[in-house]
C-alpha cells in the first residue's frame, strides 16, 4: 500500500516534458482485439472446464478399472493356483490310495495263493486214508476242525477218487442223506457199489439199505438180503443186524425169530447198539428165546452205556437203572 501511495505522488509531481510537434506517419493497424476480461483466462471456459473435468475423471475411471481387473487377475490366478494345488493333492491321493489298494490286494493274492499252495501240498502228501480221515473230521467235528458237512464230502470225494473204500462208502452215505450235498439216490447207490466192489463191508450192507427201501433202485428184499449176508459174512455188525431184521420181518426170507435172534446177538457182540436194543427186545417179548426180563434189561444197559436214548428211555419204562 505505501509503495502504491508513493508512486501516486511521484506521478503528479514530476516535471512537464515539452511537447514537441512532430509529424508522424500514419500507420494503419489492424483492429484490436477486445480487451480481455481480467477475470477468465481464454483456455478455461465453461466446456473447456467440463471437457478436462471428464477427461480426468474418465482417466480415474480407467485408472481404477485397470486396478480392479490387475485384482481380479491377481484373485483369479491365486485361485486357479490353488485349486491346480487341490487337483494335484486329490490325484496324489487318489493314486496313493489306488497304489495302496493295489498293493494290498497283491499281498492278498499272495497269501490266499500260498495258503492254496501249501494246502495242495498238504492234500498231496495225505494217502487216501488220511483225505477220508480229514473228511471224517469235518464230518465229526473233531481234532479242531469246525463241523462242516461240505468239507466232510470234499475230502471223501477226495479219498474216493484215490481208491479208499471208506471214502467211496462215507461219499455214498452223504448222497443218500443230503449232507454237504443234493440228496441223490443215485450217486449214493453208485458209491456203495464202488465200495462193495473194493472189499468194504460197509459198501455191502449200504447197497443192502438201498434195495431194502427202493432208493435209487427198485425195492427188492430179495436182493437186500443178498447184500446184507455178504456184508454179515465179511464181519460188518450193521449188516448182521439188518440181515437179523429180515429174518424178524420176513422180508426176502422165511420169518424166522431164532434166526433174527441169532443175527442179533453177533451184531450185539460186535458192538452194534442197534442190535443190543433188539436183542433185549426180543428177550422182552420172548421171541426166538425164552421170555426173560432180567436178560432183557442186561442188553437194554449195554446199548445204554453205549449212549443209546432209546435203551435209556426203554430202561426207564422197565424201572431199571441205566
Amino acid at each position: 500500500m505505501i509503495l502504491v501511495v508513493a508512486l501516486v505522488l511521484y506521478w503528479a509531481t514530476r516535471p512537464k516534458q515539452p511537447q514537441v510537434a512532430t509529424q508522424t506517419p500514419e500507420v494503419k493497424t489492424q483492429p484490436s482485439s477486445p480487451p480481455l476480461s481480467a477475470e477468465v483466462h481464454p483456455d478455461t471456459t465453461a466446456a473447456d472446464k467440463a471437457a478436462v473435468d471428464k477427461a480426468a475423471a474418465d482417466k480415474a475411471a480407467a485408472e481404477k478399472m485397470a486396478v480392479d481387473k490387475a485384482s481380479a487377475d491377481k484373485a483369479a490366478a491365486r485361485k486357479a493356483a490353488a485349486d491346480k494345488a487341490a487337483a494335484d493333492k486329490a490325484a496324489a491321493d487318489k493314486a496313493a490310495a489306488d497304489k495302496s489298494a493295489a498293493d494290498k490286494a497283491a499281498a492278498d493274492k499272495a497269501a490266499a495263493d500260498k495258503a492254496a499252495a501249501v494246502k495242495q501240498q498238504a492234500t498231496e502228501s495225505l494217502s487216501a486214508q488220511g483225505m477220508n480221515d480229514k473228511g471224517d473230521d469235518c464230518y465229526y467235528g473233531r481234532r479242531g476242525v469246525s463241523k462242516d458237512y461240505q468239507q466232510a464230502v470234499s475230502w471223501y470225494r477226495k479219498a474216493a477218487e484215490e481208491g479208499n473204500e471208506e471214502g467211496m462208502y462215507n461219499l455214498g452215505t452223504m448222497y443218500r442223506h443230503g449232507y454237504g450235498v443234493d440228496q441223490n439216490y443215485n450217486q449214493a447207490v453208485f458209491w456203495y457199489r464202488r465200495a462193495a466192489e473194493a472189499g468194504s463191508a460197509a459198501g455191502l450192507t449200504g447197497l443192502g439199505l438201498m434195495y431194502e427201501n427202493g432208493y435209487g433202485v427198485n425195492k427188492d428184499y430179495n436182493q437186500a438180503v443178498t447184500w446184507y449176508r455178504k456184508a454179515a459174512a465179511a464181519g460188518d455188525a450193521q449188516g448182521m443186524d439188518s440181515l437179523g431184521n429180515m429174518y424178524y420181518n420176513g422180508w426176502g426170507v422165511n420169518k424166522d425169530d431164532q434166526q433174527a435172534v441169532s443175527w442179533y446177538r453177533k451184531a450185539a457182540d460186535a458192538g452194534n447198539a442197534q442190535a443190543m436194543n433188539s436183542l433185549g427186545l426180543m428177550y422182552e417179548i420172548g421171541f426166538g428165546v425164552e421170555r426173560d426180563r432180567q436178560q432183557a434189561i442186561s442188553w437194554y444197559r449195554k446199548a445204554a452205556q453205549l449212549g443209546d436214548q432209546y435203551a435209556k428211555g426203554t430202561l426207564k419204562r422197565l424201572g431199571a437203572n441205566p
